[in-house]
């Protein structure tokens, strides 16, 4: 009894501030942001720095001239995210300048890479940057302010009048089922010949003075479209029907097909650099990091929202 009257009598004596105290958890160092773990390469890790490069014209005519002669099977379509891969080919060439001394002399598929091969990418990476992200680059030549608008621009003006006026003449032989399919069959006409025929095939059922005016007095534009069919459908047949090019001529590319080009020939010419890089770079970490391919980010997880208080449960 004497025992448990002492212990009591210390424990109850104790002062608050005597209290045991649970000293906190050691705050463990926030973790470094990590970069993006695809392409985000720390400027250490990418050789030495790149000289500087302004192309010139004689430059840019020359790339652009073998782009141009690149096989039809050579061209690939342009990747997702294109831009952020066109400013990777010049951190690659980065990496390859820095491991100039090492690449140069090394014998891949029968042939040494050269000196020239390795000046060459540069420029390559350059232009293409140029082409690819900026497609609104004029051509070496300036263009005529009096041709005729190109043929994605005609197309889209033919395709969106022979909408309009398919609407129109719908509404007008609601009643006429050979009219009503001859119009379906004008809707579903695909590709460049599929418009030429369209707009013939429309322009002879706006042909009678009634239809014309009666089209007249619509009020969302039936008339400007039938204007637009009559102004373009005689040029747009003459290119369908003459898609030959004059000997000593060479058709210029559009902005999107240059680009599909520049992209291809990058992928061609730096093909055997990039391989012997990687080949080099394997086993140093750092190495590899700076020639590693592009690789998409991954897409963030959207974070669901909290409901508000007093709201229902949602249901499972």
């Amino acid at each position: 009894m004497k025992r448990l009257y002492w212990i009591s009598c210390y424990l109850f004596a104790r002062p608050a501030s005597a209290a045991r105290r649970t000293p906190p958890a050691p705050t463990a160092p926030a973790a470094a942001a990590p970069p993006d773990a695809a392409n985000d390469v720390p400027a250490n890790e990418r050789g030495a720095p790149l000289p500087a490069c302004v192309l010139t014209d004689a430059q840019r005519a020359e790339l652009h001239a073998r782009a141009m002669a690149l096989p039809p099977r050579a061209v690939r379509q342009l990747p997702a995210r294109i831009d952020a891969r066109a400013t990777r080919l010049l951190q690659l060439t980065a990496a390859a300048h820095g491991d100039r001394a090492r690449l140069e002399g090394l014998e891949l598929d029968g042939a040494p890479i050269t000196a020239a091969e390795l000046d060459g990418l540069l420029p390559l990476a350059t232009w293409v940057n140029e082409v690819v992200t900026r497609r609104d680059l004029p051509s070496l030549t300036p263009a005529d302010p009096d041709a005729p608008p190109d043929d994605a621009a005609m197309a889209a003006a033919l395709s969106a009048a022979i909408g309009v006026v398919c609407d129109a003449l719908a509404l007008r032989h609601a009643q006429n089922r050979r009219l009503r399919a001859v119009i379906a069959r004008v809707r579903t006409d695909r590709g460049a010949e599929g418009l030429a025929r369209g707009a013939s095939k429309l322009l002879a059922l706006c042909d009678d003075a009634a239809t014309a005016q009666w089209l007249a007095g619509l009020p969302k534009g039936e008339a400007a479209a039938v204007a637009t069919l009559r102004a373009m459908q005689p040029e747009w047949s003459r290119r369908v029907t003459a898609r030959e090019v004059s000997p000593g001529e060479e058709e210029a590319p559009t902005p999107r097909a240059m680009a599909q080009r520049a992209w291809s020939l990058a992928l061609v010419e730096m093909e055997r650099v990039l391989r012997a890089g990687r080949y080099l770079a394997k086993g140093d970490a750092a190495k590899e990091a700076a020639w590693r391919a592009y690789k998409a980010p991954k897409a963030k997880k959207a974070t669901p929202k909290a409901p508000a208080e007093g709201a229902a449960p949602p249901v499972k």
